[in-house]
């Protein structure tokens, strides 16, 4: 499986100075019952934003708990309104309390749970608080077609505790470049919830605020053929940090050597940067950042012009440009295309002769 930018972020924050203070008390993961139910808390008390979240075993979703500045109340919705904790006693590795709304009150008995020296903290982005509520995830396949050419449809249920939506495909048939391509295309299926990218999400999410996250990908084909395939990844997800992720990225396959293809490298040096990011040079480039000034908003023309990273692939309208923004200048990605015919002109008899290929079946 892919490595997420997630996981990178999530180790990221984790990471602790290397003789970090006696946890308090309260701080770690904690398994238990409120009166007869039993649940699962973290919580992470060692600065001035102190936060928790607990979980039912029955139900596995998330439930936070915010600390107020005054008081012992732990609240799950507001602050001196809804249901909150009490906790009362807090010795060693036992927490006694009370959970009260509406005029009920029900117990509060919790056990400490082991931490290894690497989760102490970060107990509620913890492998340890998180292992409950890793059901295995369910694929399902359906058949589908595009352009009368069939392909497989892929769905992952990984559980309603979780608001997670994975879907993909893979080409249908045999032999070692099907293999070779279903290989790359299912990488974002999760076959395990441990160590998979989206439980990589959720912790962070936990790590950063006591809340889940929310990670949403996809892949689906826009262009297949007998020998060729454009596949769209769409994501949009949150996993802590300071704002969400949300885009689409198209890649491009040729079916018959069984490889993805770098389209950018199809193009002459003259005409394509491809050492210091990806970006088209001289003539292309005028065409490509005028196109976009067209299709996008006046507030984003020093944006193309500037932007030294592009995402090129192919269409059926020729071939695909979309620059890469940072997320503060993400509203104005516009996807351009230049026609087959100029395009080729920048290319050697090569890549033009699998430029012509593509564009023929596409074409159909």
């Amino acid at each position: 499986m892919r490595k997420s930018i997630f996981q990178f972020a999530f180790i990221a924050m984790a990471a602790g100075p290397a003789f970090a203070a006696p946890a308090p008390a309260l701080q770690g993961v904690w398994k238990g019952t409120i009166g007869n139910l039993p649940v699962q808390a973290c919580f992470q008390t060692e600065s001035d934003f102190q936060f928790g979240a607990y979980f039912y075993l029955s139900q596995l979703k998330i439930i936070h708990l915010d600390k107020p500045d005054k008081g012992d109340g732990w609240w799950e919705t507001e602050v001196n309104k809804g249901p909150h904790w009490l906790l009362k006693t807090v010795e060693g590795d036992a927490v006694l309390g009370s959970w009260e709304d509406k005029g009920k009150t029900l117990p509060i008995a919790l056990k400490r749970v082991s931490l290894g020296n690497d989760e102490a903290n970060r107990p509620c982005g913890s492998d340890a608080f998180m292992a409950p509520r890793l059901t295995p995830p369910k694929v399902t396949e359906a058949a589908a077609k595009l352009g009368g050419v069939a392909f497989t449809k892929i769905d992952v249920d990984v559980g309603k505790q979780f608001d997670v939506a994975i879907s993909g495909f893979k080409l249908n048939g045999a032999g070692g470049n099907v293999t070779k391509i279903n290989k790359l295309l299912t990488s974002i299926i999760p076959t395990t919830a441990a160590g998979s990218d989206y439980a990589d999400c959720m912790k962070s999410a936990l790590y950063s605020g006591g809340r889940d996250g929310t990670y949403n990908v996809s892949l689906s084909p826009v262009v297949l053929t007998r020998n060729w395939l454009v596949a769209r990844n769409g994501s949009d997800d949150f996993c802590g940090g300071a704002h969400p992720n949300a885009g689409s990225v198209d890649s491009v396959y040729d079916l018959a050597a069984g490889v993805k293809v770098d389209v950018e490298k199809w193009f002459m040096p003259d005409a394509m940067d491809v050492k210091d990011g990806i970006n088209p040079k001289g003539t292309l480039r005028e065409f490509v950042v005028k196109s976009e000034i067209k299709h996008g908003s006046s507030e984003c023309s020093d944006v193309y012009e500037n932007a030294n990273y592009w995402n090129v692939a192919l269409s059926k309208a020729g071939v695909n440009f979309t620059p890469s923004l940072p997320h503060a200048e993400a509203a104005c990605a516009e996807s351009v295309d230049v026609p087959f015919a100029m395009a080729s002109k920048f290319m050697n008899a090569a890549a033009r002769a699998k430029l012509k290929s593509f564009q023929a079946e596409a074409s159909k």
